[in-house]
């Protein structure tokens, strides 16, 4: 099975002043292509850190992130955006949506980004990813006529828009009621199901049900790794 995700020794520490706070610790991670990992700890264990390093948003202090095999290390900040933009998507826990513009705007944004795509091609991407999340009959509304689940919905669709080797998911359901929650956390899995490599962070140790593989983190270092049953998608 590909390897989406290699860490060799990631360590990630903080300085600030006279102070250094080390937020990972030596961290050794694979991930394989089509593998659904929930994150978890405590809250400062290091989970928002690791996934920011994954995004190629933060760089580790030391150590070694391989991501599809191509080293992140001397990425200059123009190929990590380059990566970020056509390699991975991101779902956050406030959606992030762009209140004025519409749902398929919103969902499309990611395209307008990358060169020699045409509109009519940013539509029918937008429309197939929307049915995906069934959200297509919103596709004209704006952010601020969406329940929450619609619009964290419409967050997924847009991940998904430049077909990525991996979605990261940052606390994805944590502004969201448990109807909601159980809503996007369902999509994951079917998506999951359908061959996606997903890495979601959650403090909802219920959410990590839904995943195929659950990593514990505690003062930075992984101190649980273990694979388990999948839970039902209703």
């Amino acid at each position: 099975m590909k390897k989406i995700i290699e860490l060799k020794g990631i360590s990630r520490v903080f300085k600030t002043e006279d102070i250094a706070t080390q937020a990972l610790n030596n961290i050794n991670l694979s991930v394989a292509e089509g593998e659904f990992v929930a994150i978890t700890g405590t809250s400062g264990c290091g989970k928002s850190t690791l996934l920011s390093i994954l995004g190629l948003i933060d760089i580790p202090s030391s150590g070694e992130y391989w991501i599809s095999d191509r080293p992140s290390t001397d990425l200059s900040s123009d190929q990590r955006a380059f990566i970020r933009a056509n390699h991975l998507g991101f779902i956050f826990q406030a959606f992030n949506l762009i209140s004025d513009l519409t749902v398929m705007e919103n969902v499309i944004l990611p395209l307008t980004y990358q060169d020699g795509i045409k509109r009519e091609e940013m539509l029918a991407r937008g429309k197939k990813v929307l049915e995906e999340v069934n959200l297509m009959n919103r596709c004209d509304h704006y952010p601020a006529q969406l329940s929450g689940g619609q619009q964290q919905r419409a967050a997924v669709a847009r991940a998904l828009i430049n077909e990525p080797d991996l979605i990261l998911a940052d606390e994805p359901t944590g502004n969201l009621d448990s109807k909601n929650a159980r809503q996007v956390l369902e999509l994951l899995k079917r998506l999951h199901a359908a061959g996606k490599t997903i890495c979601m962070v959650t403090h909802d140790t219920d959410s990590t049900r839904y995943a195929s593989r659950t990593l514990t983190l505690s003062d930075g270092a992984i101190v649980n790794d273990r694979q388990q049953v999948l839970a039902e998608v209703l």
